[in-house]
């Protein structure tokens, strides 16, 4: 298992634009989503440069040593921070996700100067695995119309 000193989070570049459209493409990463479709390279980078100068959109790399493994978008929705995220396939079940999600915080309470607000992510009922970490990081679990919403007041 790696560890966690070999992590890094950091904001993503247009560089960036292939490896997320490979992590969202990917087979489980779209079970997992609400938008379950394959997207178009076309249609991909157009809506990335649409969030990478969004200023209510925080679009975050997981790196394990120079590697990238993993993405967290935030898009402040309604008052809200939205959380979506996603971890390669074979670096998924070591705990990176929680970690992310975790650094994500610090770097969200200071990059959008959020103090007070909600972080609120939604999982699907047989998403297990997220269930777990939105928990561990003490989100509150409530139903919802296709599984369950997490919220948490930072």
């Amino acid at each position: 298992m790696c560890e966690l000193r070999e992590l890094n989070l950091r904001r993503a570049m247009w560089e960036d634009g292939e490896f997320l459209l490979e992590l969202r493409n990917d087979e489980t990463v779209r079970a997992a989503s609400f938008q379950t479709e394959l997207i178009s390279r076309e249609q991909h980078f157009k809506w990335f440069q649409k969030k990478l100068t969004d200023k209510n959109t925080w679009i975050y790399i997981l790196q394990k040593g120079k590697q990238r493994i993993g993405q967290v978008r935030i898009d402040l929705q309604g008052g809200y921070y939205q959380i979506s995220y996603a971890i390669c396939a074979k670096e998924r079940g070591k705990g990176y996700g929680k970690w992310m999600l975790g650094e994500m915080e610090e770097r969200i309470k200071r990059e959008a100067g959020m103090r007070g607000g909600k972080l609120t992510g939604e999982v699907k009922e047989e998403n297990i695995g997220s269930q777990k970490t939105f928990e561990d990081l003490g989100y509150i679990k409530k139903k919802s119309k296709y599984g369950y919403q997490y919220e948490k007041k930072l």
